[in-house]
């Protein structure tokens, strides 16, 4: 097995923050009996005035540091964990989005809500990655509540479905599953009538996602919560106590996977806890519809219900 193949792949700055992301990953290579790798990549500095900030020979001394300094903290917190790493001398969203190839999950830090923009690996590496990334805030509480998953309607969801139903089902909690209706009713009331329509809508939409995928997982305790109202502060709320976030990112045509959506960008600076951005991979029409998807007739003879009051 080479240093990438199905590794949890962290990817290790050079700032003081990050501890967070480092002990989140030793959890999901140890849960999921991976090894784990990290990666420091580190660019030439820049030219000021004509002259360089720093050595090559400074910057790679600088990043060994780094590096040798997360190693140390995971011999402290998991000795028994295949541990590896790599420093290497190229732009880190290049190389991160290299090792997603064939790493089997992506950790980062975030600086979370203390950011009005999103630097370059943030900005580019989720949207871009070929297997989950999970961006971990520094002030995370470190525990495990209820996944949350947003579901858009459209398609987008469907890898990030099944991310979260697995991630619920290997850390024993819950799954709330959340679907938001953003209308254009800013210059109107809407009738009572009219929003029941858009809530039933919303619930056999939310229903038809998760088809399939309750009797793959029985061991998940699912909640449906239909929203009317914004994706990120609807998402917000719902995560506010939940352990991650799970939003789907389109991966089809290049220049959708040059850069994050709205939602999913936003998200990333407004989420209270820890975030995956599941890329929506192509695939055959079966294996897109998810594990025994309910058909049409199905659902037009189904009834649904939430634990969730309808907002």
């Amino acid at each position: 097995m080479s240093d990438l193949e199905h590794a949890v792949v962290l990817g290790v700055g050079g700032s003081v923050n990050g501890a967070a992301a480092l002990q989140f990953a030793i959890q999901e290579a140890a849960g999921r009996d991976r090894p784990l790798l990290l990666i420091h990549a580190w660019e030439s500095s820049p030219l000021f005035d004509g002259v360089l900030l720093l050595t090559r020979h400074d910057l790679e001394q600088a990043g060994a540091i780094v590096l040798q300094s997360a190693l140390d903290r995971v011999e402290e917190l998991a000795p028994e964990l295949d541990c590896r790493s790599r420093l290497v001398e190229r732009q880190p969203e290049d190389e991160l989005i290299e090792a997603s190839e064939r790493g089997e999950l992506l950790v980062l830090g975030s600086p979370g809500r203390s950011v009005h923009r999103l630097g370059r690996v943030l900005s580019q590496v989720p949207a871009r990655a070929s297997c989950p990334v999970v961006a971990v805030p520094d002030d995370v509480a470190g525990t495990r509540g209820d996944v949350v998953l947003g579901i858009d309607g459209e398609g987008v969801s469907l890898d990030a479905v099944g991310y979260a139903f697995e991630q619920a089902s290997r850390w024993h909690v819950g799954l709330v599953a959340v679907m938001a209706l953003a209308t254009g009713f800013d210059a109107y009331l809407p009738s009572e009538g009219l929003l029941e329509q858009l809530h039933e809508r919303g619930r056999r939409s939310l229903a038809e996602e998760l088809s399939g995928w309750c009797e793959q997982y029985p061991d998940v305790e699912v909640s449906q919560l239909v929203a009317l109202g914004p994706p990120v502060s609807t998402l917000t709320a719902a995560a506010r106590s939940a352990g991650l976030l799970v939003v789907g990112s389109h991966g089809r045509g290049t220049l959708r996977a040059l850069a994050l959506g709205s939602v999913s960008s936003s998200l990333l600076r407004a989420a209270p806890c820890s975030i995956a951005v599941v890329r929506n991979h192509d695939r055959g029409d079966e294996v897109a519809r998810g594990p025994g998807r309910l058909t049409g007739e199905q659902l037009a003879g189904a009834s649904w219900s939430s634990p969730w009051p309808l907002l």
